[in-house]
Order: structure tokens, then sequence, then C-alpha cells
């Protein structure tokens, strides 16, 4: 969240230090500062709680079943785990955030909104492999393998929509 923040007498401050954006000067009324504020999130309580401990426990497995089956993109569910883990408990969240797997993927779209253009490729090249030797070496009937097809378009459609971090940002 960004807000515009006027002050009446205007500072000189660097943007590295205060860990303000500074906006456009407005002469001797002072400066107009755009600020880059967190808002805070009171925990879920009462029936939603149960209802984000199922989600985050339903995403977190179709990501589990996403590293082993390539056909199910395993970062979107994963996020989808973040999103309702901070929301119920924290504690949780910060376990998934340090897990030597899957944390730096997570780290990176919880600081910067998106992931790295290795994971998307790597994400990519592994649906590509295991899909195509799955059509190629399996007996499956022609409708299973368009199914398969189908599916593995979908997941390649899906990361390919999650944003990716620039040269700038993965430094």
């Amino acid at each position: 969240m960004i807000r515009e923040v006027h002050t009446s007498h205007p500072k000189k401050q660097s943007p590295e230090r205060t860990g303000e954006f500074t906006g456009r000067p407005q002469g001797d009324e002072g400066e107009t500062t755009l600020v880059r504020t967190r808002r805070y999130r009171e925990p879920v309580t009462g029936v939603r709680r149960i209802v984000y401990m199922i989600l985050a426990g339903f995403f977190f497995i179709l990501g589990v079943i996403g590293a082993i089956l390539p056909v199910i993109p395993t970062t979107p569910f994963l996020l989808l785990t973040s999103f309702f883990l901070i929301r119920i408990s924290p504690r949780l969240n910060d376990s998934l955030v340090k897990a030597p797997l899957v944390g730096p993927i997570l780290l990176d779209w919880q600081q910067r909104r998106g992931v790295r253009p290795a994971v998307k490729i790597q994400a990519i090249v592994i649906v590509m492999c295991v899909v195509g030797s799955s059509l190629f070496f399996t007996p499956l009937p022609a409708f299973a393998k368009g199914i398969l097809a189908l599916l593995a378009v979908i997941g390649i459609g899906v990361i390919l929509r999650i944003p990716t971090l620039s040269s700038d940002e993965v430094s």
C-alpha cells in the first residue's frame, strides 16, 4: 500500500535512509512524499480460521502433488498456502518460508511480488520433459493423452502468468 504524505516543512533525506519514495516538491508549501506502508492484518478467528486452515492444507497438498506430478503447477499452490497461513498463523508461514526447497520462492514473492526467471524456466522445462515422456512412452489412450497435454498447457500458462522479477530485483 502506498499513501501520500504532505509535510509543511520540506526535509531533505535520502530515500535509502527513510524507506520513502519522494514525490514532487510543491514550493514553499512543503513536499509531497509517497511512503510505502505495511498494513497489519488482524488474525482470522472463528469459522473463518477453520476454513483458512482447511484451504491452506488443501493448497499445500496440491503443491506437494505438483512437485511430484509436473502436470500440476507447484508455485501457485504454495503461494496460496502462504496467503492463508499468514492470516491464520504467521509462525507456520515463517516455517514454510524457511523450508530450503520452497522458501526462496515464497520469500521472493512476499518481498518482491514475483519469481526469478530461472524458477519459471525450470518449472516449464520439468513440465515439458515429464509430460512429453509420459505422452511418448506410456500406452495411454488418445483421449487421456489429450487431457494430459491440455493440463500441461494450462500449467505452463499459469507459470507464465506469474510476474517475473527483473535482473535488478534479483540481485
